[in-house]
């Protein structure tokens, strides 16, 4: 269970839930991954972590739960192509063929 911190602010209670923090080991077990691979996801900012040391980082539990959600969720659900992806694909078909292979040498009149 999560550590709370009541305060008190004008007649109002303020509750402050402190998420669970997993060691990169542990999510690598949730997630049936290597350590290694979920170091590299965390790196790449595919799953946020909080850097404890120089060396050592830790993953909510919260943003594991993003993440497995996030790749989880219905095909029907993924965003469409943005709009740099949908200009490319229409001047790609109407650009112009451009021959394949190496040049031709001209004939040589004898």
């Amino acid at each position: 269970m999560p550590a709370a911190n009541n305060n008190s602010h004008a007649g109002h209670t303020v509750v402050t839930v402190i998420p669970r923090l997993l060691t990169i080991e542990e999510a690598a077990e949730i997630l049936k991954l290597h350590k290694d691979t979920v170091k590299k996801m965390c790196l790449a900012g595919k799953i946020a972590s909080i850097r404890v040391t120089p060396t050592t980082a830790r993953i909510s539990a919260i943003a594991l739960a993003q993440y497995i959600d996030d790749m989880t969720r219905p095909a029907t659900q993924t965003k469409p192509p943005g709009p740099v992806l949908a200009i490319r694909a229409a001047t790609a078909a109407d650009a112009p063929k451009r021959p394949r292979g190496r040049p031709r040498k001209a004939a040589i009149a004898a």
